[in-house]
């Protein structure tokens, strides 16, 4: 029984990947044997050129943040409620006190009702400071330089004018009567997270041991230092995302517009 068997056949694969376009070629030994070109949007912003995983990413890690900042702030809330500082864990139940900068430089000389106390405790966890995660971030990242500088030099501020603590130094320095805060690109205002953790300790030793606060215990400290310096901040569980309408809509308006063009020549 006699059986056809087919010739091999020889040939070449090009390939030629780019951001915006492949391209494939088929050789044979003597001639092109196909051409394949498929031409597609690029994947970054029409006007800076950056990348959209850039973008997509920077947005991820923003939600993940207030996320992270949302869950903790509530567990600081229901811990006061345990400890019998507010009736609620809404924030109205402690911010119709004073400045919490002035409550924090008060805490030193004064024992603190508990509404105030909990507005202290809530604004050095809030606003827990900077902290830097690399030596070489002030290289890599000009607002985080300016930061790390503005640091040295409130830390030099504190030293130098005889404060004990930052709330103190905010709350009664000439550098901080017009804005306690940063504004507008302005990164004066930063203190440590270091620092934030020892006025947090010194608050605690001076409403416990001076003024017999009864909420001051130890074991309420280390609960409040938590959150202000966590080895791992835990981020709460994430819910299923929900695709709206106008959503789907937006996505597929943006998807990438695709164009294809064949030239085979392929034997049969």
């Amino acid at each position: 029984m006699s059986s056809s068997a087919s010739t091999p056949l020889n040939y070449t694969l090009g390939l030629d990947i780019g951001n915006a376009s492949v391209g494939a070629a088929v050789l044979g030994v003597d001639r092109i044997l196909g051409l394949h070109v498929r031409t597609f949007d690029r994947a970054e912003t029409a006007k800076e050129g950056e990348s959209l995983n850039k973008i997509r990413r920077e947005a991820r890690l923003t939600r993940r943040r207030l996320q992270r900042r949302a869950h903790r702030l509530l567990r600081l809330r229901r811990l006061f409620k345990r400890q019998g500082l507010i009736p609620t864990t809404e924030t109205s139940a402690f911010t119709n006190t004073a400045s919490p900068w002035h409550l924090r430089a008060e805490a030193l000389h004064r024992l603190l009702e508990p509404a105030e106390w909990a507005a202290v405790l809530y604004h050095l966890v809030k606003h827990r400071g900077f902290q830097s995660n690399r030596k070489s971030e002030a290289k890599a990242d000009e607002k985080a330089g300016q930061m790390l500088s503005n640091v040295n030099e409130n830390r030099r501020k504190l030293m130098d004018s005889g404060f004990l603590t930052i709330g103190e130094l905010v709350a009664n320095h000439a550098d901080f009567i017009g804005a306690k805060r940063n504004k507008g690109g302005d990164y004066s205002h930063t203190f440590a997270r270091s620092e934030v953790e020892s006025e947090l300790h010194i608050l605690f030793d001076r409403q416990r041991g001076k003024f017999s606060n009864p909420h001051a215990s130890p074991e309420f400290e280390d609960a409040n230092v938590t959150p202000v310096c966590p080895s791992i901040d835990t981020a709460p569980a994430i819910e299923s995302t929900v695709i709206l309408p106008d959503e789907v809509e937006t996505v597929t308006a943006a998807s990438p517009t695709v164009k294809s063009s064949y030239a085979w020549d392929m034997p049969s």
